[in-house]
């Protein structure tokens, strides 16, 4: 369901972008004076299917929300940070990184909210129960991507 945080923003789009993006600007003096001192934002594979509607970035007129899509754009919105940061450091010369990454699938509640129809559903709950019964959980996934 839509929710929005304290101030207002889209749920996912606070928490997973704008709490990161404030962040990053209240260390960045701190960051800065650091030796080999990294910005690493969380972002997901889920960023590749994302197109950021800037006329309605928190998605407050939108009538068909969906978690999913709030979900990639909060993930693509990370990435797009990332890149424009790491090219304003190298133009200023600083030795401070920038950079995202996926950290790879973990099993979790957090889809909870995506709604799915029931066969591509059903096939994504038996893919990930299979998954996450393999002992070597990473190599397996590595396989399969």
């Amino acid at each position: 369901p839509y929710q929005t945080t304290e101030d207002g923003f889209e749920m996912q789009m606070g928490v997973n972008h704008l709490g990161h993006f404030a962040l990053t600007g209240r260390l960045m003096p701190l960051l800065e004076e650091a030796p080999a001192a990294r910005v690493v934002r969380v972002s997901s594979i889920a960023h590749r299917s994302a197109q950021i509607d800037f006329d309605n970035f928190f998605f407050e007129s939108s009538d068909d929300y969906s978690p999913l899509t709030a979900y990639r754009c909060s993930k693509l919105a990370n990435c797009r940070v990332s890149q424009e940061l790491q090219a304003r450091l190298e133009r200023r010369g600083s030795s401070v990184m920038a950079v995202a990454a996926h950290p790879g699938v973990s099993r979790t509640d957090l889809g909870r909210y995506v709604e799915t129809n029931p066969i591509s559903g059903r096939f994504f709950q038996l893919f990930f129960r299979r998954l996450f019964e393999k002992k070597n959980f990473s190599q397996k996934l590595l396989e399969i991507i």
